[in-house]
C-alpha cells in the first residue's frame, strides 16, 4: 500500500470501510473520482444507514487533523458507494489512529 494506486483498508463497521491511500490513487475509466494526491476515503455498503460525519486523524496521540465526511456519492463496482477524496498528507514517521464519528440530530 506504500506505492501510487494501493490502499489500506480497515476493518469492516456495520455501514462501511475506511480507505487510506498515502501515495494517492490512479483514476480509472469505471471509478474517475479517486485523485492522485494523499486521501482518505470512506466507504459506505447501504445508502439507507446511517453516514458518519466527522473524521480526525490523531499522529503519536495528537491531534494532527480533522474534517467533516462528505457524502458517499460515487458508485463502486458493488453495492457500495465512495465519498470523494478526503485529502490529507500522512507524516513520514508516527502511530496513526483515525477516528470516525457519527453525529445525530
Amino acid at each position: 500500500w506504500e506505492s501510487a494506486g494501493d490502499g489500506l483498508l480497515s476493518e469492516e463497521w456495520s455501514s462501511g470501510q475506511l480507505l487510506w491511500c498515502p501515495c494517492g490513487m490512479l483514476p480509472e475509466p469505471d471509478e474517475p473520482w479517486w485523485v492522485a494526491q494523499p486521501a482518505l476515503y470512506i466507504m459506505a455498503f447501504d445508502e439507507a444507514a446511517l453516514a458518519p460525519t466527522e473524521l480526525e486523524v490523531l499522529v503519536d496521540g495528537a491531534h494532527a487533523f480533522a474534517t467533516d465526511i462528505p457524502r458517499a456519492v460515487h458508485p463502486g463496482l458493488g453495492r457500495e458507494r465512495w465519498t470523494p477524496a478526503i485529502l490529507w498528507d500522512a507524516p513520514a514517521r508516527g502511530d496513526v489512529e483515525v477516528v470516525i464519528r457519527w453525529r445525530w440530530g
